[in-house]
């Protein structure tokens, strides 16, 4: 009998049911996202150097590719030869010979331009007493020595000597000459003297051939600007 009569309270156990479930979120609603993972330094790094390790790698390749031609050039480039620079030798002072007449030219220098009177120096040592020192000019294509005008020159106490030399004439430039320091004895200016006495004129000639008393000592070869 009891079991007949409706229970009215099932509704309430339903309820109760229902309510037991309704912390539960509804089934049809997404679910939220995973949380996000933290990021792996680690590997990101290696990565990136192993990168830029094979970037490197091949830029480093591309370029040796592209420089090998202008290598090879210039290598078979023929190398420029290197001329040294000359370095002018200083002259060197005269050395006299001992007991033996000499006789050296220092100034004007061997195929200088010169004027027409020109100032020549030089030194002489162990002059014998009795011989003179002159100067004696010749022309080129012209036979004869032309001693100069003033006398015989005066050697100094220390072997220096200097005299101006008259070079050809006004209508000479251009033309090489052939200058002499010579020792003469008494014959050797008794012909010197002997070749002043000429008159001056066109045809005046020069000691040809040289007199026995007459002895080149030295010469400097000058071209008359």
């Amino acid at each position: 009998m009891g079991s007949d009569i409706p229970d009215y309270h099932r509704g309430n156990d339903h309820t109760t049911q229902q309510s037991q479930y309704s912390f539960y979120s509804n089934p049809y609603e997404p679910l939220p996202p995973p949380p996000p993972r933290p990021p792996q330094q680690g590997k990101s790094t290696v990565v990136a150097i192993v990168l830029l390790v094979i970037v490197l790698l091949i830029v480093s390749v591309v370029g040796l590719f592209v420089a090998m031609p202008t290598l090879t050039r210039l290598e078979q480039a023929p190398k420029p030869t290197v001329v040294p620079t000359p370095t002018p030798s200083p002259t060197p002072s005269p050395t006299p010979i001992l007991g033996a007449p000499s006789v050296f030219i220092t100034s004007p220098i061997e195929g200088s331009k010169v004027p027409l009177t020109v100032t020549m120096q030089g030194s002489a040592f162990n002059v014998a007493k009795g011989r003179e020192l002159w100067i004696l000019v010749v022309a080129n294509g012209v036979k004869g020595y032309f001693p100069q005008q003033g006398g015989p020159i005066t050697i100094e106490n220390d072997g220096t000597w200097i005299s101006q030399v008259t070079i050809g004439v006004d209508k000479d430039t251009g033309r090489k000459f052939e200058i002499y320091t010579a020792l003469a004895d008494q014959s050797g200016r008794d012909a010197i003297d002997k070749n002043f006495s000429q008159t001056p004129s066109p045809d005046y000639v020069g000691i040809y051939p040289l007199a026995p008393g007459i002895t080149l000592m030295s010469k400097v070869d000058v071209i008359r600007g």
